[in-house]
């Protein structure tokens, strides 16, 4: 077959292919929003972690959306805020009746916010008195009635040595590198 008979048979095969009527959308590439960062470290991260640490359950989930959705891993489960709460309120209640050592400290790899949407990924260290163990994570939010809320919630444990990573990260309130 000749060059340009198989670019005719080409064509009129692409030809003969259907066209959807449905809109393609291109999400275009945006400078991350600052405001957006400024206010997901006020309304989520800082509270969360504040809320961990004095074992604050209501303080802890509120920074969730009510339907939000929880999955994990390393389980590996997937479950609504709903199911989890009595799991959190248990674990919470625990860490009530021991002395002091919790916390919850989150640092980023990767941070996209604007407007009223966010994409979030990093590594957690979970502290409490026996140790600390890290997870990597992934969180989306987004404004809810004004404030910003956690909608889906990923972790996953890290094998041990990931300490050196962590530390490599941003925390809150550094938007240097996005």
């Amino acid at each position: 077959m000749s060059r340009s008979v198989l670019l005719v048979a080409v064509f009129l095969g692409a030809a003969a292919l259907p066209v959807s009527a449905e809109p393609v959308t291109v999400q275009a590439r945006f400078r991350v929003d600052r405001a957006a960062l400024a206010s997901l470290d006020a309304e989520i991260w800082r509270p969360m972690m504040t809320a961990y640490a004095a074992a604050d359950l209501e303080g802890y989930l509120a920074v969730f959306a009510p339907d939000a959705v929880l999955a994990r891993g390393d389980l590996p489960t997937l479950s609504p805020l709903t199911e989890s709460r009595a799991g959190e309120a248990r674990r919470f209640l625990l860490r009530r009746n021991h002395a002091g050592g919790f916390s919850r400290e989150y640092r980023f790899t990767e941070r996209a916010a604007y407007r009223d949407w966010s994409s979030e990924r990093g590594i957690v260290a979970v502290t409490d008195p026996n140790g600390t163990i890290y997870e990597e994570f992934h969180y989306f939010c987004r404004k809810i009635e004004g404030r910003w809320r956690i909608t889906t919630a990923y972790r996953k444990r890290l094998p041990p040595g990931t300490a050196e990573n962590f530390k490599l990260a941003a925390a809150p309130g550094d938007w240097e590198n996005f």
